[in-house]
């Protein structure tokens, strides 16, 4: 049962990233029942440094550009956006994303391993979610460091060991060899973030985002086992058998969930 590669740039770009149905199965579980009233994407945007005025932006993998959507009337009208993703293809959607609602960005397909841009390009960078997947994070972690001006800031977001621990259960016991949540915080997460992003920054800070889930309905759970890899369409209905019991006999299914955002500068 071949699950995501999650250090395959090939892997990535053409299949799981291709374009962004995999993520909105994984963020629809989240958007739907996540028990934090303040979204994610706004509390990350909370945390955003307000000056310069005139920042200049970078996101790497920026995947539909939803962050800047769900943000579309908090944007200073100042910022000069560049956002960039591995995928064509996600470039491509958050192209048109941001088009629809009037927000103007430059945009381009990079690999953060080699930015195609100056030293001190960029006064605030955003890598939410990207860097457990990137192969060699050291070099990586380098150059969001070269393209960041003197005084700025990097944001990357991350989830920890325990993120979605009962849905990774779920999946080694119903659908072995998916690379879940678990994986991902193995590689870079909370427990271990700061030490990798200290090889490139003086000072990193970690602010955890407080939530859960409460799920009350099955069938965005399979959908959201699926989206990681192939799953057999029998093992997808015992997921949602077993899982339609529980929320029958208890109201719902409770999932851990743990991330936060590292800030350096």
């Amino acid at each position: 049962m071949p699950g995501i590669r999650s250090e395959d740039p090939d892997h990535l770009r053409s299949v799981q990233y291709a374009d962004s149905r995999n993520l909105a199965a994984r963020m629809a579980l989240h958007d739907r029942f996540s028990v934090n009233q303040q979204p994610l994407r706004q509390w990350l945007f909370d945390r955003l440094p307000a000056e310069p005025a005139d920042a200049r932006v970078l996101e790497v993998g920026c995947g539909p550009g939803t962050l800047w959507v769900d943000n579309a009337g908090r944007i200073p009208p100042g910022w000069r956006l560049h956002l960039t993703d591995l995928s064509a293809g996600m470039v491509d959607e958050a192209r048109i994303a941001l088009g629809r609602i009037g927000v103007s960005a430059e945009m381009s397909v990079a690999d953060v391993r080699g930015l195609p841009f100056p030293d001190a390009s960029f006064d605030l960078v955003l890598a939410h979610g990207m860097l457990y997947h990137v192969p060699d994070r050291p070099r990586a972690i380098a150059e969001l460091r070269r393209v960041l001006a003197p005084g700025g800031q990097l944001h990357a977001w991350t989830v920890g060991r325990d993120h979605l621990r009962e849905l990774d259960e779920l999946a080694r016991r119903l659908a072995p060899g998916l690379d879940t949540a678990a994986t991902s915080a193995h590689r870079f997460g909370l427990e271990n973030g700061a030490e990798q992003l200290a090889a490139g920054f003086e000072h990193v800070r970690r602010e955890d985002y407080p939530d859960g889930l409460w799920v009350t309905e099955a069938q965005p759970v399979a959908a959201y086992l699926a989206s990681w890899g192939h799953v057999e369409p029998e093992v997808l209905a015992r997921v949602r058998d077993e899982l339609a019991g529980t929320i029958h006999r208890e109201g719902g299914f409770r999932v851990t969930k743990s991330s936060g955002v590292f800030i350096c500068w």
